[in-house]
């Protein structure tokens, strides 16, 4: 009777044994087919990168071509259109100048900015003692509204 509770005893053991086993087994499939899907996903992306990478190649290599293109067509121009008016204006230009009454031109305008920037400066001065005049008299107001309402509670009592 002995040998036959030992000898279940030890079968019971295999059986726990062959199942854990089995477990191990299944959770290392599992495991596989996660890596396999992470896998199958990858090779998706890639081939999508793949495809946007061709495309873009494409969508350059035309862009190249049309420049070439371009360039090559405009190399026998002799120069490009000006309007009539930039024209006259290049040619008073190039006959009235005078680097003296340009410099005197320049040093003009810049005494106006700087008169103009003193202006401004004065005015901003001006506005900030403005905005703390307002705010003392505005202190004040209030003091006189609540020295006035307390003399009416006073005649009032």
């Amino acid at each position: 009777m002995n040998d036959i509770e030992r000898f279940i005893r030890v079968m019971q053991e295999k059986r726990l044994a062959n199942q854990r086993e089995l477990e191990c087994l299944d959770e290392e499939s599992s495991e596989h087919k996660e890596l396999m899907k992470e896998l199958r996903d990858l090779r998706r992306e890639t081939e999508q990168c793949k495809e946007n990478i061709t495309k873009h190649l494409n969508m350059i290599t035309s862009h190249k071509h049309s420049v070439h293109k371009i360039v090559h067509s405009t190399s026998n121009i002799s120069g490009l259109p000006v309007s009539h008016d930039y024209a006259q204006l290049i040619n008073v230009k190039e006959n009235n100048v005078n680097p003296s009454k340009l410099i005197q031109d320049v040093t003009m305008c810049t005494e106006v900015i700087e008169n103009k920037l003193y202006q401004t400066k004065c005015s901003i001065a001006q506005l900030e003692t403005l905005k703390e005049n307002i705010v003392v008299l505005q202190h004040l107001l209030d003091s006189s509204n609540n020295i006035e309402g307390n003399l009416l509670f006073i005649i009032n009592i």
